[in-house]
C-alpha cells in the first residue's frame, strides 16, 4: 500500500520499502535503506597519533572525523608507508584519549585516507570518550 503526498506538481508515493517521486511523465524509483550502524557517531575534529603495533617505530599523524563507543574514523592526509590492511591493530593517542584499535576499512578521499577503527579497549579515556557516553 502506498500513501500519496501531492505538492506543486510532484508526486510522492512511499510505503514501507519504496519511494516513487513523480512529475507529469516522469516517474522514479527509489528503494529505502535501513541505517545499519547501532550506535550514534559523532562528529569531532581532534589530533590523532596513530602507531601500528606491527611497527611501533612508525607514526601517523591524523584528525579524528567522529567517534561512536565502538568505533573511530580518522582522516590521514597523507600516508607514506602504503594503506593499512583491514585486521592491522593500531594504538590510537589523541589528547587523552588512548585507544587500541582494529582497522575495518580505508577510502582514499581528495583530503587524504579515511581510516574507520573498530575500538577494541579504551584505556584512558578523554574527550572522545566523553562525548559518546554523555546524553
Amino acid at each position: 500500500m502506498y500513501f500519496t503526498d501531492i505538492n506543486e506538481g510532484f508526486i510522492l508515493e512511499r510505503n514501507e520499502t519504496n519511494v516513487r517521486l513523480s512529475y507529469g511523465l516522469f516517474s522514479s524509483k527509489l528503494a529505502i535503506v535501513k541505517e545499519r550502524r547501532t550506535e550514534p557517531r559523532v562528529d569531532i575534529a581532534a589530533p590523532a597519533v596513530m602507531t601500528p603495533l606491527a611497527a611501533v617505530a612508525t607514526r601517523l599523524n591524523g584528525q579524528v572525523l567522529n567517534v561512536s563507543f565502538n568505533g573511530v574514523k580518522v582522516r590521514v592526509p597523507k600516508l607514506t608507508n602504503g594503506q593499512p590492511r583491514v585486521g592491522d591493530v593500531y594504538r590510537i593517542l589523541s589528547s587523552k584519549d588512548l585507544m587500541l584499535c582494529e582497522v575495518r576499512h580505508c577510502q582514499l578521499q581528495a583530503e587524504g585516507t579515511d581510516i574507520g577503527f573498530r575500538i577494541l579497549q579504551w584505556s584512558d579515556a578523554g574527550e572522545l570518550k566523553r562525548v559518546t557516553t554523555s546524553p
